[in-house]
Order: structure tokens, then sequence, then C-alpha cells
């Protein structure tokens, strides 16, 4: 999932390299190519152990597994592996009612929860107005350059946040990536703040750029990519794409309504009262991770199930 996310930001990174050089005809054509090339190499992954156990393909599931695994003897794990997904195909109407149980139900509340604080990070809201963001600021630097830029610093982290994940564990991460986006977002203020009191925006101009590098960076090593992390542990095998569905739904909800209402809150409180709200906002997710998210560090599907469950 965090190569995932990390190989949106290299789509993004090239489009904004490319987008200023290339007509929207040509632009079409170039952004094909990965396109093509993705449905060549996907097509030769072969598909996950869980998807054959679900359809009773055992000798392809313990294949699979050892494909992945890189293991000659994963008959164990191919056990535990059919323990976990007995009873799993389950009609529409079971899955809504196991869905609805206090415990799936509350799990989807925290990652529903959770997704409000990435959204209210503004991550998404700085890649739809990144570079309208960049001019108000009045740097001395091209603002099609300073993105790219910034694209290309998600693009590190994002590499990084890849080895983080699984070292540092789930809720170190989402901490620190909360915290350093809240102090970039609140250093931003700070800069719009001291242009309303008419300070020189070219001296300035080290303080936008650094804030919204810092804030690229922390947003790609927590608030990204550790929610679809979390998504894939903390529902049990029958119910994982019902979950996907349900919050993917509430996540382009969340997109929609901080995207929709950025350029009105501008233009109604100023980018020191927006980016400064953004900042307490997402502080406050530090509360919520410490309390709430279960750390899944180091655990296998089947632990995080029942320490779920408990």
């Amino acid at each position: 999932i965090s190569m995932n996310v990390n190989a949106a930001s290299v789509g993004g990174f090239l489009g904004n390299a490319m987008g200023p050089y290339l007509s929207m005809e040509m632009f079409g054509y170039v952004s094909l190519v990965p396109n093509i090339l993705f449905v060549v190499l996907f097509s030769l992954i072969p598909e996950s152990p869980y998807h054959y156990a679900l359809h009773g393909d055992i000798d392809e599931a313990e294949a699979s597994l050892k494909w992945f695994r890189r293991e000659a003897d994963v008959k164990a794990e191919l056990r535990q592996l059919q323990d976990f997904v007995d009873g799993a195909n389950t009609d529409i109407l079971t899955k809504l009612k196991d869905f609805l149980l206090p415990g799936n139900l509350k799990n989807a509340l925290i990652m529903f929860g959770l997704n409000v604080f990435v959204y209210a990070s503004a991550y998404n809201t700085m890649s739809s107005y990144a570079e309208i963001v960049v001019f108000n600021s009045g740097v001395s630097v091209t603002p099609s350059i300073v993105v790219m830029a910034l694209g290309f610093s998600t693009i590190v982290a994002g590499s990084t946040a890849v080895l983080l994940v699984d070292t540092l564990g789930r809720k170190n991460l989402l901490i620190v990536s909360s915290v350093g986006v809240a102090v970039s977002l609140a250093a931003l203020g700070l800069h719009f703040h001291l242009l309303s009191l008419n300070f020189d925006p070219e001296r300035l101009t080290w303080l936008p750029i650094t804030s919204l590098l810092t804030f690229n960076i922390f947003v790609s090593y927590g608030l990204i990519p550790v929610p679809g992390t979390l998504l894939s542990e903390m529902f049990p095998a029958n119910l994982k794409n019902l979950a996907s569905l349900c919050i993917a739904s509430g996540n382009a909800m969340l997109s929609f309504v901080f995207a929709k209402s950025f350029q009105p809150f501008i233009a109604a409180a100023g980018e020191t009262i927006v980016f400064g709200s953004y900042g307490l906002v997402v502080l406050t997710a530090v509360p919520y991770v410490w309390y709430l998210i279960p750390e899944t560090k180091g655990k296998s599907l089947l632990e995080i199930q029942r320490s779920v469950k408990q």
C-alpha cells in the first residue's frame, strides 16, 4: 500500500513536470505509456493466496504463498489461512449484519475518524491548489518549479515510508506525521500573517517553501500511507471489500468537502486562519491515534483480528 501511494506521487510529479511543456493531446498520449506498462506487468503477478482460498482453490493458494513468501514449505501458514477465510463466502445480507456488529462498526468509525484528520491536513487540497498557494505566498521562485520540487520531496519521503511502516510502527508514524504537518501548516499560516504586516515577501521566500517541503515530507511519512495499511488489516477477510467500499465512499465525501470549501474559506477568513485551523485540527489527531488506533506492527492478519476482537 505504501508503494502504491508512492507510485501515485511519481505520477503526480511527472504530470507536473510535463504539464507546462506539452499540449493537452500530447500529454494524454505520454500518460498512456505507464498505464500500458502497468497492465502488462501486473498481469504477471499471481493472485493473492487469500483470493484463491476464498474460492476453494487450495493448490493455487499454496503456489501463490510460495511465490510471495519465497519459501518451499508454507503448509502451516496455509492451514491458518484456510481457518481465517472459513465462512468468508457469505451473501451480502450476512456481510452487512457482520459489518454492523459492534466490533466491526467501531473499527469502521475509527478509520473514518482517522481519515477526517487525513483530509483536514489539507494534503488533497494542497495537491489541487499547490501552485495557487505558492503564487499567493509571493515567493521569488517560479511557482511551477516549486510544485515540481514538492512532488519530488513526496517521492523521496514515500520511498522511505515503505521501510518505516514496519520498523517504527503505525501509531508512531501517525503521531510524528501529525505533529510535523501541524507545525508546517502553522509556519505557512505565520508566513501569510507576516505578509499582512507588510513584510518583504522576497526576504520570506524561504519560509513558505520550507513549510511546504516539510508538509509534504511529514504527510507522506504517516497520514497518507498508514490509513490504507490499517484498513487492510483491521477487518476480517469476508468484510474487506465492504469495509473498503464504505471507507472509500467516506473519503470521497471528505475530499470533496475540503477541496470545495478551500477557496471560499480563504476568501472569508484569509490564509492565516485557514492554515492555522488546519494545523490545530491535525494536532488533535495525536490523542486520537494514541488512544484509539491499534498497533499492528509485526503481527500477522490472524493475530491482528484476534487482538481487534478483544
